[in-house]
């Protein structure tokens, strides 16, 4: 199999990002694996550590196509409500992209949840160092 994709009118390729990043990509591993190996791989099927069909992170391709509104991505559920809650008083459009693993976190929740913000465009230090 070799995934070829044909677009009409360049306007019509963002549409059809995601099925080309993760279904031709993967159909691509699947056909390689099967010509390896003389059993069937089914969707899903965990090899080793990676799953045959998974979604892929479009995450550098959002941040560097979105002009003229905030994209932010907080390191925790504590940060994306400051973030929530600093866009919700402006009226500038923004996308918050939450994290998976901040929905595991254990973090310490601020009292003031509902008021609580995080400035735009600061960067937040965790720890300082000294290399340049």
């Amino acid at each position: 199999m070799r995934p070829v994709a044909e677009i009409q009118y360049f306007d019509y390729l963002l549409y059809a990002l995601q099925t080309m990043s993760d279904d031709s990509c993967n159909y691509n591993v699947q056909d390689k694996r099967r010509s390896e190996s003389s059993r069937e791989l089914l969707p899903q099927e965990v090899t080793g550590l990676k799953v045959i069909w998974h979604s892929g992170s479009p995450l550098s391709m959002v941040i560097n196509s979105i002009r003229g509104i905030y994209v932010c991505v907080p390191r925790d559920m504590t940060q994306a409500a400051g973030f929530y809650n600093t866009l919700l008083e402006g009226d500038d459009p923004a996308l918050v992209i939450e994290p998976l693993n901040g929905y595991r976190l254990k973090e310490k929740r601020p009292e003031n949840i509902g008021e609580y913000k995080v400035p735009l465009g600061i960067p937040e230090i965790l720890q300082s160092g000294t290399d340049y």
